[in-house]
């Protein structure tokens, strides 16, 4: 009861707040919501608004069953989610680059001034690079693709040991 005895003077300075803060934004509501009164303001963008510059990433996983014909083929096409996670990167095709096949690293090279702002080149530990692709990509940072992201399910299903 003696909360309702209070209810006018609550309702007053609830008012005095929208009062307040009516001219910085062009909504003001209010609402009741367990047991407390809740006043917020609402401002409309006609524009794009930026988003919050975070580190978040989703990632689509899938399944390989064990007795896929060719396992380390299959598994393959998640290494890029692998190496995205491990090092932190966004395999965009600009700045990092995944090459998985030796006819890749000689398309790579005869497009090689097509990616002026490369800064790392993921190869296929099966890649051998030519001396002239080595020479092309000396100055970007270059790191082998590591077996382990999948040894054990190759080794279980008896195409690595």
């Amino acid at each position: 009861m003696n909360v309702l005895k209070n209810a006018d003077e609550l309702l007053n300075d609830v008012d005095d707040i929208i009062k307040k803060y009516e001219n910085q934004y062009d909504n003001i509501k209010s609402s009741i919501k367990d047991g407390s009164i809740i006043v917020y303001g609402e401002k409309t963008y006609d524009g794009k608004v930026d988003g919050i510059p975070a580190n978040l990433k989703y990632y689509h996983t899938d399944f390989v069953a064990k007795d896929e014909e060719f396992l380390s083929d299959a598994l393959l096409n998640h290494i890029a989610e692998m190496i995205q996670l491990e090092h932190g990167v966004k395999l965009d095709g600009k700045e990092y680059l995944m090459v998985l096949t030796d006819e890749e690293a000689d398309e790579l090279a005869s497009h090689w001034q097509d990616y002026p702002d490369l800064k790392g080149i993921y190869l296929s530990s099966n890649v051998l690079l030519t001396t002239k692709q080595e020479h092309l990509f000396k100055n970007v940072e270059t790191y082998i693709i590591p077996d382990y992201y999948f040894d054990f399910e190759l080794e279980e299903a008896g195409e690595s040991w």
